[in-house]
């Protein structure tokens, strides 16, 4: 049975527009290829899923008449009707069914791919579906923020009320970290992780004993009022009733200050302490030992350790896609386990490498560029790992994407851990973004325990962990200021694991810095044509895709950042 997944772009009467679109193509309950929107679309967070459902179609060469089912999901309104989407898709209506709410799909995006028979699933997030008529003001409408279910099986069902017991425009963790971003000068709830990591930088109770959040009867409640439309006033509010200054809101080209990186560290400390409280809550309620996080605020990769290490849950698992854009693989998984009553499959999603692969005739074509020197070599991973060890900056294009916010070794920018001066080099020149912001390492799995005081897998970089000091001094470039990383686990086998070790082997250091095949602002690329651009535009030394290494006929042997230095 082929099932197609996707979650539509824009609100019924078309008054909203949605982010992050996607659509997942799931074959007798196993997906079998997955793209976001932007992907394709070349525009950052994207919503809908047109292109990203043709694209499904093709790379599995199946046309309409060959899928069984779409299952669709929505955003900032009442759940979709079976039947919605029909005309945007070209399918017939009785093919098309609808999740019965935005957060279920968020959940089943989350257990049906975790190794977990019983779990306890907590989904968080800005909003979900409407939980009653809209208010006149759309946004003092109650919407789900907080739910929380129960996987067992096949079955995922809530376990609380989806509303869990806010008064009428009460907002969440998800939405009190968005008017906390916006404050601090970010123009969207996207830009949430840089709150995440500025937060590193913040002293703690540097603004007293101002506490977000509370835990009433078991419910979660944010003691900051709705302000959607104003959250700078709403903030400005809050505190004043507090008897806090706070502070004047930062302007987006003013620069960040200690005020402002306390800020981010408040509003982190505070959502980690209300995750903590819940989840206690929740096991002792429950007595399930594993847990599932899926919706925005699982992308808190500090928070999810926090979860892992302090609350009584055994194992934790989070998906590489727990935001919006994992919907599609929900939705799909909904179809197969719930709609079809297919047996629970615990292959259901592959590695995060989702997107379909490239001929070397199409890489070749794309590569056929007169600004290009092309060279075709006999061991990829010795070559690139050779460049690194040098000091270049290499744009490492290999395989299918990843559906999620991560590049996780298919369209992934790698450099040498060892050298301090990287992060401002890739962060100023490479990547053009805020000079605080950190990188990853991918470190071989069996190896991260030596430089990591992690003990557990983590192959989405869905958590941090505290670099052993003994190794700081060996790899700062992906050290944070507060001594931690957020790190990428690599099992042994597979082209980007073999790369890893070949540097491994010339270094003595298992790992290389890794961040996403993308400029600031853009998505990552998705085709070859999209990484040759990427690279023309770029500071990238080499590009290496498929079997070829790629340089510009200007370029000199010596490394960028070598130049840099020297400027």
């Amino acid at each position: 049975m082929r099932i197609v997944g996707l979650n539509m772009g824009v609100t019924r009467d078309g008054s909203v527009r949605l982010k992050d679109g996607a659509a997942a193509l799931a074959v007798d309950g196993h997906v079998t290829v997955a793209i976001a929107e932007e992907r394709l679309s070349r525009r950052k967070h994207d919503g809908g899923a047109r292109l990203a459902f043709e694209y499904c179609l093709d790379t599995a060469g199946a046309t309409r008449d060959d899928i069984d089912m779409v299952v669709v999901s929505t955003c900032s309104e009442e759940a979709a009707e079976d039947g919605y989407g029909a005309d945007l898709l070209g399918m017939a209506p009785s093919k098309i069914h609808a999740m019965p709410s935005h957060h279920l799909s968020h959940a089943c995006s989350a257990f049906y791919p975790s190794p977990f028979d019983e779990a306890v699933v907590v989904v968080l997030d800005n909003e979900g579906n409407l939980l009653g008529p809209p208010a006149e003001q759309r946004w003092n409408s109650r919407f789900e923020r907080n739910t929380y279910f129960v996987g067992r099986g096949g079955d995922v069902s809530v376990l609380e009320a989806a509303d869990d017991g806010l008064d009428e425009a009460e907002i969440g963790p998800g939405e009190v970290y968005r008017h906390f971003t916006y404050y601090l000068g970010w123009p969207s709830y996207v830009h949430a992780g840089k709150t995440m990591g500025l937060s590193a930088y913040g002293r703690p109770g540097a603004f007293g004993d101002v506490r977000l959040f509370r835990l009433e009867d078991g419910r979660l409640r944010s003691s900051l009022p709705n302000g959607h439309d104003d959250p700078i006033h709403a903030i400005q509010a809050f505190f004043a009733d507090q008897g806090v200054d706070i502070g004047p809101p930062r302007r987006r080209s003013e620069p960040l200050t200690q005020r402002h990186a306390d800020i981010a560290r408040l509003v982190q400390d505070c959502l980690e302490e209300a995750l903590l409280a819940k989840v206690y809550w929740l096991h002792a309620k429950t007595g399930i030992d594993n847990l599932c996080l899926a919706g925005g605020v699982a992308l808190n990769c500090v928070a999810n350790r926090r979860l892992l290490d302090e609350s009584p849950f055994r194992r934790l698992f989070v998906p590489f896609a727990p935001g919006d854009t994992g919907q599609c693989v929900g939705n799909a998984l909904y179809g197969w386990h719930v709609l079809a009553s297919g047996a629970r499959r615990y292959d259901s999603v592959p590695p995060a490498q989702l997107g379909r692969t490239f001929a070397g005739t199409e890489i070749e074509t794309a590569l056929r560029h007169a600004e290009l020197l092309v060279e075709k070599v006999d061991n990829t991973v010795v070559e690139t790992a050779r460049l690194v060890a040098d000091g270049h900056v290499v744009a490492w294009f290999q395989g299918g994407s990843e559906l999620g916010p991560r590049a996780l070794g298919g369209r992934s920018i790698v450099a040498d851990p060892r050298d301090a001066a990287m992060p401002n080099y890739l962060n100023l020149v490479v990547k053009g973004r805020e000079p605080f912001r950190p990188f990853a390492p991918s470190v071989l799995a069996d190896l991260a325990d030596e430089y990591f005081d992690l003990a557990t897998s983590a192959p989405y970089m869905e958590l941090v962990a505290t670099v052993r000091q003994p190794m700081r001094h060996m790899v700062p470039a992906i050290v944070h200021v507060d001594g931690t990383a957020r790190l990428q686990t690599v099992a042994r086998g597979g082209l980007y694991a073999g790369l890893i070790e070949a540097f491994y082997a010339l270094t003595g250091i298992p790992m290389v810095l890794n961040t996403s095949l993308n400029l600031g602002g853009e998505p990552i690329v998705e085709t070859p044509e999209d990484a040759v651009e990427c690279f023309l535009r770029s500071s990238l030394d080499r590009l290496v895709i498929d079997q070829y290494v790629v340089r510009r006929r200007v370029d000199s042997d010596k490394p960028g950042i070598a130049r840099w230095r020297a400027a």
